[in-house]
C-alpha cells in the first residue's frame, strides 16, 4: 500500500475497510490450500475482508488497522489464500516476552493460571500462537463465565469472579447469553470470589469488541419520489456490515423541509419490523433511535430509514432526505465506526388524498381478574377504521407489552378477528423487546369498512401483577398498512386520542380460596354406628396461585345426639390419602353468622399444600355403637372467611377465604345396616329347548337404599318352583351365580361379568317335592355400597332327557334369611329380610319352531336378459318363532314353478354371504355344514337367491319364459335344534317368490331430459301441432329392438287434458321416431277432451322404427291443441304401468310382446303444459 493511502486511513478506520479501499486482495496472488507458512505471515481469504497473521502454522484476527500498524507489519505483505478457513484458528496465545498463556475464545482473553488448568482441558503445548503486544492488547480480558453444569453467570476481570445474582441483574447490566464462556470446575477455582452483582448496581459496562462497524447506502436504495401527506415510506436504505450490539444511533433530516414535515421516524428490516423506538425530530433535525435490549449485528444487515408525512402541518412540494451522518451518530460496543454515505436520495411531499385509517379503542376492556392458568385472556380491544378513499391491506402489527407482569408470566399472544371470528396470528412468547410483531397478515379493509379486533393472551404467572398491551408508541400507531390505489403506505390515525393500551388493565388474581359442597358430597342419607361415616365432601377451590390452608375448622350439628358419641374426625383428599386427623370434638357451641348454632367443632391443625386447581375434602367421623338410631348429624364449614387461616404460597400474603356464609354438607341419619332383595322381571315367560345351554333362569336386585352402612353379602337361597310334585326338579344342572359388578360383559355376551358362586355338589336334586332350594355359598362376597344395588342373576343348563311341557319358576327363596348379610362398618349380621319377587315361568320344550315366508322387500317381478348375470330373483326370511332355542339350517329346497329350465347357476346368500351355489333346474336343494347358517331364537336370518340367466335360443329357453322361485312343500327346508339336537323343519307350502319373465332383449322407457315431472312446466300454444312429450327408449346390449309391421306393435300413452271449450271436432295425433318420421297416427275426437279428464291415445305403429342394441333413441308425440287457446287450459302426458300399453319386438321379429306392466312401472308423467294468463 502507498504512504499515500495509509495517511489518508484514520487511525480508526476498521481493518476490513482498509483492505477493501486498498484493492490489495485484487493484486495479491492466490496461495494454494495447505500450504505452510512462516511465523508472521499475513493472510486473507478470497472475498475475505479480515487479515490475519500466522503462527506455528495457526491464524489470528488482526482486528484493526491501528492494531496492525502497532505491530509493525506491512501492507505489501499480505498474501490471499484461496480457502482461509483451511488455515486452523489458534486458541491458545501468549507474546514473545512473557509466559503467561492464554486462553482465546468468542474474540476474549483469558490468562489460565496454572499448568494444572491447561492439562485439564487437555490442550497442546505445541498448539500455542505467539503474537505482538498490541494483537494481545486488542482483545478484552473481562469475561463473562459459567462453571460446568451450572446455572449461574459470573463475570471475571484481573482473576476475580464477580456472580450476576439474577438473570435480570446480567441481561439489565447489556450483558449477552452468547458472550457466556463455559470454564471448567478447575479454572473457575482459580479466580478470587468478588462482590455480586446485583440489578441495582451501578451499570458495567459490557465488553469492548475491539473491531468495525461500518454503515454504507444499498446501491438499491429508495430513488428520488413523491411521498403522500398522510402517507409514510422508506426513504434510505443501508448496509451495516461488522459484528456489534447497537444501543441507539441518530437519523438525521436534510432537504428544505423541516420538522413538521415529518414524523414516526424508524428503523425497520426487509420485512417492515420495526427494531428499535420510533422517534421524532429534535432542535438540530436529528431523532434518537434506541435498541432494548442493544441490536445485535454479525455479519451484513439490510435496513430502511422509515418515517411518515403528517397528514396536516406538512407544506407540499418540500423535499427530504433521512440517513446517518456522521460514525458518532451510532452508540455501539465496538472501537471503530465508519459511516459511508449514510444518507438516501431526496424525497418531494406532495399533497394528495390517500386513505384515512384510524385505529381506536372498541369499547372498554373490563379488569377480568384473571387466574393463573386462565388462557385466552382479552387484554385489549381495538378497531382499525378505513375511510372511503381506497382500500388497504394491513401487513403487520406490534404489539408492546405493558404492565407489572414480567415477560415470562405470559405465553400465546394472540391477534384475533372478531370480525372474522378467527385467530389471525400468535407469538409464543414476549420478545426481549418486550414486544411482539405479527407480520404477513394481509389483511384488506375495504374503503368504509371497520375491522374489529382483540389482542389475547395465556397467563402463566404473576400473581398480583399487571397485565396489558399496547399498539402505540408515543404517536406511532405500530401497524403497517398499505393504501391499494396509490400504493403509498398509510400513517395510522389515533382515535379519541387513543393511547394504545386496553382500557384498563388485567390483574392477576392474587390467591383466592373458594369453598363449597361438592356435587358427589354424600346426598340426604344415612350413616351407621361406626368409624369412618363419612359426612360430607367439599370442594376447596384455589386460585391465583398456591396456598398453605394452616387450620381450618369443621362444625357438627349434632341434632339429639352428644358430643360423646362422635369422634376420630377425619378429612380425606380426592386421591383417598388423609391429610387431617384424627381430632376430637371441642364441646364449645359454635354460632355462625347466620345463627345456626353447631355443638361440636373440629379445628385442625394440620398444614396443607394445594397447588391451583379444585380440590376434594371428605370428612368423616365414628358414630359411637350406643348411638341411636334415627339421630342425625351434619357437617359444615361455618364462615369460611372467619375460620380458615390460608396464605399465597408465592406472594406469601394472607388470604380470606372468599365464602362468607357456612358451607354444610347434608343431614346424615343413624341407621343400622338394611337391605332388599328382589327377584326381578327378567327372563320373561318363555319356552327352553331340552338341552339347552346356560339359560337365563333369574334375576335379582340386592339393594342397599335404607341402609346405614355398606353391605357384605355371602350367600342366598335360590328356589325352582314346579308345576307338580311329579316334575323333576334335577332336570337342571351346572347352576351358577354371576354379578353384574362393572361395565365389562361376560363370555356369553351379557352384563354379568362376574361369577360368584357356583351350586353344591349334586344339587339341584329332586325331591319329589312341588319346589327345589339350592343354597349357593359365594366364592366372591359381594359388597354394595349404601344407597346403591347390584343385579345377580342365576345361569342353568337343561338336561336333553328333560320333560316337555314341565315347568320351572326360579326366585330367591321367599323367607326369611334366604339372603345372608352382614353391614361392612360394623361386622354385624342383617336378619330379617324376606326376599320378594316370584319369578316368571319357563317352560320346557322339545324344540324350537321354523317359519318360511317371502321377506318383505322381496325383488318385484321383473324383465330377466338372457345371459344376464347374478340377477336377484327372491328372498326368503326364515324364522325361529317358538322362543325356544336357535336352529341350524341343514337344507334349503327350492322350486322353479315357472318354465322350469331358464337358469344356468343359482346362488344362495345368507346376507353378504355366498353360502352355496347350484347348477340350474326345475327344483335344486343346497346342503349346509353345522354352523354355517344359525337362526337365533326368536329371530329370523333373510336368504336370497340369485341366478346366472341361461341364453335365449328358442327352443330350450325362449322369449316371455317365465322363472318363479318357490318354497314349494312342507320340509323343504330343514334345521336341527342347537339346544334339543332335534330336527325341526318347515311346514309352510307354496311360498312363491315373484313372478319373472326371460327375453333376449329388453326395451326401458323414460321420459327424455326436459320432458319428464320433474322438469319446469311449459307455456302451452294452441295449434294442430304441438309437441306435448319425448319419450327415451333404450334398447338392451344383447339385441335391438323393433317397433315393426312384421307384428302388430303400438305405444299406449294418457292425457291429462282441460279445456274450456272444444268445437267437438276429431284432431290427429302422431308418433314421429328420433328422424322426424312419423310412424304413427291417431284421430282424437274433441268431445272427449272438455273439461278436466284423462285420455287414453294408443299408436299403432305403421312404419317400422328400430333402436340398435345398447342405444337410446327417442320418439316424439304431437298433439292437435287447436281447442286450448283459453287461459289456463292445461295438458300433460303420462304413461300406464298396464301390460297392454306397449307392444314391441326384437329384432324385428314375427311375435310381439306386452309387458307395459313392468317396463313402466311407476307410470312416468311428463312435463305439464299450461296456457298462460
Amino acid at each position: 500500500m502507498s504512504k499515500k493511502i495509509q495517511k489518508a486511513i484514520s487511525i480508526g478506520t476498521s481493518l476490513a475497510t482498509v483492505i477493501g479501499m486498498s484493492g490489495i486482495v485484487a493484486l495479491v496472488p492466490a496461495i494454494a490450500v495447505g500450504a505452510t507458512y512462516a511465523d508472521g505471515a499475513l493472510i486473507t481469504g478470497a472475498g475475505d475482508p479480515n487479515v490475519y497473521v500466522v503462527n506455528n502454522n495457526l491464524k489470528v484476527w488482526v482486528r484493526s488497522a491501528a492494531v496492525f500498524d502497532a505491530s509493525g507489519y506491512d501492507w505489501d505483505a499480505i498474501q490471499t489464500v484461496s480457502d482461509i478457513s483451511a488455515v486452523p484458528d489458534a486458541d491458545l496465545i501468549k507474546t514473545a516476552d512473557n509466559p503467561d498463556v492464554y486462553r482465546w475464545e468468542n474474540l476474549f482473553k483469558r490468562k489460565l493460571a496454572s499448568i494444572e488448568i491447561f492439562n485439564d482441558y487437555s490442550l497442546d503445548w505445541d498448539k500455542i500462537a505467539t503474537v505482538t503486544q498490541s494483537v494481545m492488547d486488542s482483545y478484552p480480558g473481562v469475561v463473562l463465565v459459567s462453571p460446568v453444569n451450572s446455572p449461574d453467570l459470573y463475570r471475571v476481570d484481573s482473576g476475580v469472579r464477580q456472580k450476576y445474582l439474577s438473570y435480570e441483574a446480567f441481561v439489565g447490566q447489556g450483558m449477552s447469553d452468547k458472550d457466556v464462556i463455559e470454564i471448567s470446575i478447575m479454572e473457575f477455582g482459580s479466580y478470587a470470589e468478588g462482590t455480586p452483582i446485583d440489578v441495582d448496581d451501578d451499570i458495567i459496562d459490557p465488553p469492548v469488541v475491539t473491531g468495525g462497524l461500518t454503515v454504507s447506502l444499498a446501491s438499491d436504495t429508495p430513488d428520488s419520489a413523491t411521498v403522500a401527506t398522510g402517507a409514510n415510506a422508506d426513504f434510505t436504505k443501508l448496509v451495516l456490515t461488522g459484528t456489534a450490539e447497537i444501543s441507539s444511533l441518530y437519523v438525521t433530516l436534510t432537504g428544505q423541509s423541516t420538522s413538521s414535515d415529518i414524523e414516526n421516524i424508524k428503523v425497520v428490516d426487509e420485512d417492515g419490523i420495526n427494531l428499535g423506538s420510533t422517534g421524532s425530530l429534535d432542535v438540530n433535525n436529528r431523532s434518537l433511535i434506541t435498541f432494548s435490549p442493544a441490536w445485535e449485528i454479525s455479519g451484513s444487515k439490510d435496513v430502511y430509514l422509515r418515517a411518515g408525512i403528517p397528514g396536516s402541518g406538512a407544506t407540499a412540494g418540500r423535499t427530504l432526505a433521512l440517513g446517518i451522518a456522521t460514525a458518532d451518530d451510532i452508540t455501539a460496543n465496538v472501537d471503530s465506526v465508519v459511516v459511508n454515505s449514510g444518507t438516501g436520495n431526496l424525497m418531494s411531499v406532495v399533497s394528495l388524498s390517500v386513505a384515512t385509517v384510524t385505529a381506536s379503542a372498541d369499547g372498554t376492556t373490563s379488569d377480568s381478574a384473571p387466574d393463573v392458568g386462565d388462557d385466552d385472556v382479552v387484554v385489549n380491544k381495538f378497531k382499525v377504521e378505513n375511510d372511503s378513499i381506497e382500500d388497504v391491506v394491513i401487513e403487520s402489527m406490534e404489539v408492546m407489552e405493558s404492565g407489572t407482569a414480567g415477560l415470562n408470566d405470559i405465553s400465546n399472544i394472540e391477534l384475533y378477528s372478531v370480525t372474522d371470528s378467527k385467530t389471525l396470528a400468535t407469538a409464543a412468547s414476549w420478545g426481549a423487546n418486550s414486544k411482539v410483531t405479527f407480520t404477513g397478515l394481509d389483511l384488506t379493509i375495504s374503503k368504509g369498512e371497520t375491522h374489529r379486533f382483540q389482542i389475547k393472551v395465556d397467563i402463566e404467572d404473576g400473581t398480583s401483577l399487571t397485565i396489558n398491551a399496547d399498539l402505540v408508541d408515543g404517536t406511532d400507531v405500530l401497524m403497517t398498512v398499505k393504501g391499494q390505489k396509490y400504493g403509498y403506505y398509510i400513517t395510522v390515525a389515533r382515535g379519541s386520542s387513543w393511547d394504545g393500551l386496553g382500557s384498563s388493565n388485567q390483574t392477576i388474581a392474587s390467591g383466592a380460596v373458594l369453598i363449597s359442597r361438592s356435587s358427589s358430597s354424600a346426598a340426604v342419607g344415612n350413616v351407621t354406628q361406626a368409624d369412618e361415616q363419612e359426612l360430607a365432601t367439599f370442594d376447596i377451590d384455589v386460585r391465583g396461585e398456591q396456598v398453605r390452608i394452616s387450620s381450618m375448622t369443621v362444625a357438627l350439628d349434632l341434632g339429639t345426639m352428644t358430643e360423646s358419641e362422635v369422634s376420630n374426625v377425619r378429612i380425606y383428599d380426592e386421591t383417598n390419602d388423609q391429610t387431617h386427623g384424627p381430632y376430637s370434638v371441642t364441646t364449645t357451641d359454635l354460632t355462625d353468622d347466620a345463627s345456626t348454632v353447631f355443638e361440636a367443632q373440629v379445628t385442625t391443625t394440620d398444614l396443607v399444600i394445594l397447588p391451583v386447581g379444585i380440590h376434594k375434602f371428605t370428612v368423616s367421623a365414628k358414630i359411637a355403637t350406643g348411638t341411636l338410631a334415627g339421630d342425625t348429624i351434619l357437617a359444615a364449614y361455618p364462615d369460611p372467611d372467619e375460620y380458615f387461616t390460608i396464605k399465597g404460597d408465592t406472594s406469601n400474603n394472607s388470604i380470606t377465604a372468599t365464602t362468607t356464609t357456612t358451607v354444610s354438607g347434608n343431614t346424615q341419619t343413624v341407621a343400622a345396616g338394611a337391605f332388599t332383595a328382589t327377584t326381578l322381571t327378567s327372563p320373561a315367560t318363555a319356552s327352553v329347548g331340552v338341552g339347552a345351554q346356560d339359560v337365563l333362569l333369574l334375576t335379582a336386585s340386592l339393594d342397599t337404599g335404607n341402609s346405614g352402612e355398606d353391605v357384605e353379602f355371602s350367600a342366598m337361597i335360590v328356589e325352582d318352583t314346579m308345576d307338580a310334585a311329579g316334575s323333576n326338579g334335577d332336570d337342571w344342572t351346572g347352576l351358577e351365580v354371576w354379578a353384574d359388578l362393572n361395565s365389562d360383559s361376560s363370555t356369553r355376551g351379557d352384563v354379568y361379568e362376574t361369577k360368584i358362586a357356583i351350586a353344591p355338589s349334586g344339587q339341584p336334586d329332586d325331591t319329589t317335592a312341588t319346589d327345589e332350594l339350592i343354597t349357593f355359598t359365594f366364592d366372591t362376597n359381594i359388597t354394595v355400597s349404601k344407597n346403591s344395588y347390584v343385579v345377580v342373576a342365576v345361569f342353568g343348563d337343561l338336561k336333553s332327557a328333560a320333560t316337555a311341557d314341565d315347568t320351572h319358576t326360579w326366585s330367591i327363596d321367599q323367607a326369611e334369611d334366604a339372603v345372608t348379610a352382614t353391614g361392612v362398618s360394623t361386622g354385624t349380621e342383617i336378619t330379617g329380610v324376606t326376599p320378594t319377587g316370584a319369578g316368571q315361568t319357563l317352560t320346557i320344550a322339545s324344540g324350537g319352531t321354523l317359519t318360511v315366508a317371502i321377506e318383505s322387500n322381496d325383488p318385484v317381478a321383473t324383465l330377466l336378459v338372457g345371459e344376464s348375470k347374478n340377477v336377484p330373483l327372491a328372498k326368503f326370511r326364515l324364522s325361529e318363532t317358538g322362543n325356544v332355542e336357535d336352529l341350524d339350517l341343514d337344507s334349503f329346497k327350492i322350486t322353479d314353478d315357472g318354465s322350469d329350465d331358464t337358469v344356468e347357476t343359482y346362488y344362495l346368500y345368507n346376507g353378504d354371504n355366498l353360502i352355496g351355489t347350484k347348477a340350474g333346474g326345475a327344483a335344486v336343494e343346497f346342503f349346509f355344514d353345522d354352523g354355517t347358517v344359525t337362526i337365533p331364537q326368536n329371530k329370523s336370518v333373510i336368504l336370497t337367491v340369485k341366478a346366472d340367466i341361461k341364453a335365449v335360443d328358442g327352443s330350450t329357453v325362449t322369449n316371455a319364459s317365465s322363472l318363479t322361485v318357490t318354497v314349494a312343500a312342507t320340509g323343504d327346508v330343514d334345521t336341527t335344534g342347537v339346544d334339543s339336537g332335534t330336527a325341526v323343519d318347515s311346514t309352510d307350502t307354496s311360498v312363491d317368490a315373484a313372478i319373472h319373465k326371460v327375453y333376449e332383449s329388453i326395451p326401458s322407457v323414460a321420459f327424455a331430459s326436459g320432458w319428464s315431472e320433474s322438469d319446469t312446466g311449459k307455456d302451452l300454444t294452441a295449434s294442430s301441432t304441438v309437441r306435448v312429450a319425448r319419450i327415451n327408449i333404450t334398447a338392451d346390449a344383447a339385441e335391438r329392438i323393433s317397433f315393426g309391421t312384421n307384428a302388430s306393435t303400438s305405444l299406449t300413452v294418457q292425457a291429462e287434458v282441460y279445456a274450456a271449450d272444444v268445437d267437438s271436432s276429431a284432431g290427429n295425433w302422431t308418433l314421429r321416431d328420433s328422424t322426424g318420421t312419423t310412424v304413427a297416427t291417431t284421430s282424437v275426437s274433441d268431445a272427449t277432451a272438455a273439461s278436466a279428464q284423462t285420455q287414453e291415445v294408443t299408436f299403432n305403429v305403421t312404419t317400422a322404427f328400430h333402436i340398435s342394441a345398447g342405444v337410446t333413441s327417442y320418439v316424439d308425440v304431437y298433439a292437435d291443441l287447436s281447442d286450448f287457446e283459453d287461459d289456463g287450459d292445461s295438458f300433460q302426458l303420462w304413461l300406464d304401468n298396464t301390460a297392454g300399453d306397449i307392444a314391441w319386438t326384437i329384432d324385428d321379429g314375427s311375435s310381439a310382446y306386452n309387458d307395459g306392466d313392468k317396463i313402466l312401472s311407476g307410470d312416468p308423467m311428463s312435463v305439464s303444459f299450461v296456457n298462460p294468463s
